[in-house]
């Protein structure tokens, strides 16, 4: 920690961007059938689908996807051992449930290993990865390919577990619209957080997502939580990532299906069913690394201001401090002034409260501001006018205590309908008012004096013009037209 002098203007610092975690207790269940071909009427399959114009334009185009799944092995089999698979994701025509033709990943019934799946690997189609992904959970999967290297990659958790020379660009499909896919053939189990980036990412991409920070990989294109849906309310889902067109929709399969995977039947929206996993299977939170970020001090004239953490204690200047760091506030007048307020000035002038405790979680910039003693407001209200005075949206009881130092005050006057406000004089000075919402500042002891008369059929006495002083000389009345 390091102590400067107190140079840097307010310009200089600008505010971290924080992001929201979400609430990861929130996934969506898939349940795979044990027959999927019986009759027309059964689901065969259910996917989230990414569907969009940008979709469409990455036939032979760089891209990764990824998500977090938690898997059952099925131990039924699908035409005997045929395809012995469950899919994970994959970039598919949007009738091939199993992501055939396609880049896809999956995972082996047998033994869990991640595979490459797809008539669009090439000769790659089928290979085995070791890295096997257990059942009942979490666990991040990605792909990437890179159409100019011509290079694919497999990441598990946060490290790359595969990199292979495609022998092939991937195509486009006959049957549009083509999407990219989470869930499908054979897949048994929960998806949660899935990503799609519009070119490859690398590892430090993958251990940034991991890091539940995906925000900070600049080819993200789609980023789905699914922590604001409810069971059976919808099959869309928000995106996270403002501006893209990539929509998420979960989709039910209905008809039968050939070895292929090709659905004979309707693709419709279907309502998700939300995991029912606790908080203790449900993902965990990442937990966030802590970052040092600027704190800088300013007493302000007429007291001191401190933040302590317990070890350590920082007064006027520069320091630096970890997010996540806890400060207590404490601000203490000199001798003939009063604290006006605390304020966070890189959080639009927050106010703290003098003695809480504060959470760092970006630059802070902490200043107080205090008033050089106090003043006595004399209120005159002969005529019985309702008034109220304020200091913010409190209302200030204490006329002996007004603060000077410019704090603004409000003064709001309420008269019959009979009567009109024909003055409010602070001193000498008469005030403008609209609405009977009068504002002012106190610099010394004052009296205010509060001046209303009778509205005259059809005249009224109208209200000064500011700065004019009233003593004894004669009122000009003007006509009063009524509404």
């Amino acid at each position: 920690m390091r102590k400067t002098l107190l140079f840097l203007a307010m310009a200089m610092l600008m505010p971290v961007l924080s992001l929201a975690q979400a609430d990861y207790n929130k996934s969506l269940t898939f349940k795979s059938r044990t027959s999927f071909y019986t009759s027309t009427d059964d689901v065969v399959g259910v996917s989230i689908d990414l569907v969009g114009s940008t979709a469409q334009t990455f036939a032979e185009h760089s891209f990764a996807m990824g998500a977090w799944v938690r898997v059952q092995r099925p131990t039924y089999t699908y035409y005997g051992d045929q395809f012995p698979d469950m899919v994970l994701m994959g970039f598919r025509g949007l009738n091939h449930l199993n992501s055939n033709p396609c880049i896809g990943i999956g995972s082996q019934r047998s033994d869990g290993k991640l595979k490459l799946l797809g008539f669009g690997w090439g000769t790659l189609q089928g290979t085995v990865i070791d890295a096997e992904l257990p059942e009942n959970e979490w666990h991040y999967v990605a792909i990437s390919l890179d159409e100019e290297a011509m290079t694919a990659r497999v990441f598990f958790d946060s490290a790359m577990v595969g990199e292979y020379t495609m022998s092939k660009h991937h195509g486009s499909f006959d049957d549009t619209p083509v999407a990219f896919a989470f869930g499908g053939f054979g897949f048994n189990g929960a998806i949660d957080d899935c990503h799609v980036f519009d070119a490859a990412i690398t590892e430090a991409d993958v251990q940034n997502v991991v890091a539940d920070r995906p925000d900070q990989v600049s080819s993200l294109k789609g980023w789905y939580t699914f922590d604001e849906v409810a069971s059976g309310t919808t099959g869309q889902f928000a995106n996270q990532v403002s501006g893209s067109d990539v929509n998420a929709v979960y989709y039910n399969y209905r008809g039968t299906a050939d070895q292929s995977g090709l659905i004979s039947g309707s693709v419709t929206e279907g309502n998700p069913n939300m995991s029912a996993i606790t908080a203790e299977t449900a993902r965990p939170k990442a937990e966030a690394e802590a970052e040092e970020v600027m704190l800088m001090i300013e007493d302000g004239e007429g007291g001191v201001l401190t933040l302590t953490d317990g070890n350590n204690t920082y007064g006027e200047g520069e320091w630096t401090v970890l997010t996540g760091t806890e400060l207590t506030v404490t601000a203490t007048p000199a001798a003939g002034y009063t604290l006006v307020g605390i304020y966070d000035v890189l959080d639009g002038a927050a106010e703290l409260e003098n003695g809480s405790t504060i959470t760092v979680e970006r630059a802070m910039y902490i200043t107080a501001r205090y008033s050089e003693s106090t003043y006595t407001l004399t209120v005159v209200n002969e005529s019985g006018a309702d008034y109220t005075i304020y200091r913010g949206d409190a209302e200030v009881e204490d006329l002996t205590a007004m603060l000077g130092g410019g704090v603004e005050y409000t003064l709001n006057v309420t008269v019959p309908e009979d009567k009109t406000v024909e003055s409010v004089i602070l001193g000498d000075d008469v005030l403008e008012g609209s609405n009977g919402v009068y504002t002012f500042t106190m610099e010394s002891d004052a009296t205010l004096t509060i001046n209303v008369t009778d509205k005259v059929d059809g005249y009224c006495i109208p209200e000064p013009v500011a700065g004019r002083k009233y003593g004894t000389e004669t009122r000009r009345r003007d006509r009063y037209v009524s509404s």
